[in-house]
């Protein structure tokens, strides 16, 4: 179905070229019924240049047409790889080879005419150097891409972090680059901004960190907290996306309300997904290795102590004691 699609896409792109075929069919029809005839031996030799310039004209154009279909057909064969280098040189490639079409077509009709074609290409470099400072952030953008594709700071698809903005990079142009936001706004950032600033690339992550903090209540016994915090560790170690070189399980202190212990390893994912996955999966670990052990998790606790009529308890009468579960903060 997807080959059957991208056929009559290509088809489609076929009938663009139906118009300058003809036209080019055309031009050498008339070239050739001009050489016939004598036109130019007969003197006339308006015709035979008008009829040279719309040869030029209409090869000109075919080609143009052409270059511009086949750039289109590179640039979605490269859209559809993570890298986006192939995107920025097919981009750079197509419009150089556009500027040289229209260049030569100029060049070729000034030849046609008879004007001297070197006061053409002078006047075609002092007006590329009044362009060029005109559009000169264009220009830099451009040069940005370049330095991208040179570079390859990210690819397509990875979270970056630009002026603590975190987003998705969804497609690199040879001007500007395309970014997803977290909020899913879409970004056009400038080449020549993404080119010279720090860029933090959270997709290129090799590992990825997980910390966690377990607290369990005062009335474990040593022997629980050993086994517990044994089992932890062997817990971390067996499991598939935990790195078994880089794990760290022990007792951190005395908290207000529990007994703290860290933890500390990094998985080896690779996208944020994944991550997710494994920490559900850790923490229905531990919480099974808890009832195990008979660990019971700690949670911020108030007492309060009641006195009747404003007046202290006297000795060896116990007052009233309320405890009230607050919430965690």
């Amino acid at each position: 179905m997807r080959a059957a699609g991208r056929t009559v896409t290509r088809l489609a792109g076929l009938h663009g070229l139906a118009f300058p075929t003809g036209l080019l069919v055309a031009a050498v029809i008339v070239n050739w019924s001009v050489v016939r005839l004598g036109m130019t031996q007969a003197g006339i030799p308006l015709i035979g240049a008008l009829s040279g310039v719309f040869l030029v004209v209409a090869l000109a154009f075919f080609a143009y047409r052409f270059v511009t279909l086949l750039g289109g057909w590179m640039y979605d064969t490269a859209k559809k790889t993570t890298s986006y280098v192939d995107e920025i040189a097919t981009s750079l490639g197509t419009g150089l080879a556009k500027l040289l079409i229209v260049v030569g077509a100029i060049i070729a009709i000034a030849d046609v005419v008879g004007l001297p074609y070197e006061g053409v290409i002078t006047g075609l470099g002092v007006g590329g150097v009044a362009i060029a400072f005109a559009a000169r952030d264009t220009v830099s953008n451009m040069m940005g891409g370049g330095l991208l594709m040179a570079d390859r700071p990210f690819q397509r698809g990875d979270l970056i972090e630009i002026d603590g903005k975190l987003a998705t990079v969804e497609e690199v142009g040879l001007r500007v680059t395309r970014l997803r936001g977290t909020d899913d706004t879409l970004l056009n950032v400038p080449n020549v901004q993404l080119s010279d600033r720090i860029i933090t690339n959270w997709g290129r992550r090799r590992r990825r960190k997980l910390t966690m903090q377990v607290g369990v209540t005062y009335d474990a016994t040593r022997q629980q907290l050993d086994t517990f915090v044994q089992g932890l560790r062997d817990l971390l170690l067996h499991q598939p996306a935990v790195d078994p070189d880089d794990v760290y399980v022990e007792l951190q202190g005395f908290g207000a309300s529990s007994i703290d212990i860290d933890l500390l390893c990094h998985l080896r994912v690779s996208d944020y997904t994944a991550q997710v996955e494994a920490q559900h999966k850790i923490v229905m670990d531990i919480i099974a290795l808890a009832e195990e052990t008979g660990i019971a998790f700690a949670f911020p606790t108030r007492t309060v102590h009641l006195a009747g009529d404003g007046q202290t308890p006297q000795s060896g009468k116990a007052g009233l004691i309320a405890s009230k579960a607050a919430p965690a903060d």
